[in-house]
């Protein structure tokens, strides 16, 4: 199933889930019937409920293209909000509803729209192995 919107894409590709799944846990969230736009807020909210977090990185007029390059060689994973548009950017992947299999950064229709704000994405069991590690 697809979904011409990207929150409950974004929100599907992050917690690996259905979209129909997505869209279910958005409508609650905001209280309304249809999922045509979704505030960072309630996308971060609903993250929560799948124990992911979201840490606030960046804000500002920077383009897709260049925080995509900042970031290729981190292996954490980005919720991007661009201009009334949620991506995910993983590596030098960009993640969107209308590429789902991922698009080169050089290549994404959309690398030129300024970021809005960025977002570092990891599950909450990846904090506890992280810390584990420094410990030993």
């Amino acid at each position: 199933m697809t979904n011409k919107f990207c929150g409950p894409f974004v929100l599907s590709h992050l917690a690996e889930i259905p979209i129909k799944d997505a869209c279910a846990i958005l409508r609650d969230i905001t209280g309304k019937k249809a999922v045509k736009g979704v505030f960072s807020k309630d996308l971060i909210h609903a993250l929560e409920k799948y124990e992911i977090t979201a840490s606030p990185i960046l804000e500002g007029p920077r383009t897709l293209f260049w925080f995509s390059e900042l970031v290729r060689c981190s292996s954490e994973t980005f919720l991007v909000n661009i201009t009334n548009h949620y991506v995910v950017v993983s590596g030098r992947w960009i993640y969107d509803n209308r590429h789902p299999a991922g698009v080169w950064s050089e290549r994404h229709p959309d690398r030129r729209r300024r970021v809005v704000a960025a977002w570092s994405v990891r599950k909450k069991n990846e904090f506890e192995s992280d810390k584990k590690d420094i410990q030993s």
